[in-house]
């Protein structure tokens, strides 16, 4: 890859893409205006509101917590549970699969 500067009198400078030798010019626009994705929404505040809620109720049926200290000790395991799913899942397809996967092991 080539890359000439352009000088102070202000000509054109060109910028070697490949070793095809394309110019920058010559490449589809569109594919050098793309967003990077840490731009993008993040897409948990799309989950429905009650997702949180059926992990813990799962986690209930398996690990049965009757005092309210328990009930909060659950709600921090689904917390912890949820943010390390995510945090893996390349996008929102990817996390219901395996926070699904994990819930049918349970």
């Amino acid at each position: 890859m080539e890359t000439k500067a352009q000088n102070a009198a202000g000509s054109d400078s060109s910028i070697l893409a490949d070793s095809n030798n394309l110019t920058l010019d010559e490449i589809k626009p569109s594919l050098l205006n793309v967003e990077p994705a840490i731009n993008s929404v993040d897409w948990r505040i799309q989950l429905p509101p009650d997702s949180r809620q059926k992990n813990i109720d799962k986690l209930h049926k398996h690990v049965p917590y009757s005092w309210q200290e328990g009930i909060e000790e659950l709600r921090r395991i689904a917390i912890s549970f949820e943010e390390l799913i995510f945090n893996t899942a390349l996008n929102q397809v990817d996390y219901f699969c395996k926070i699904s996967l994990k819930m049918q092991t349970m």
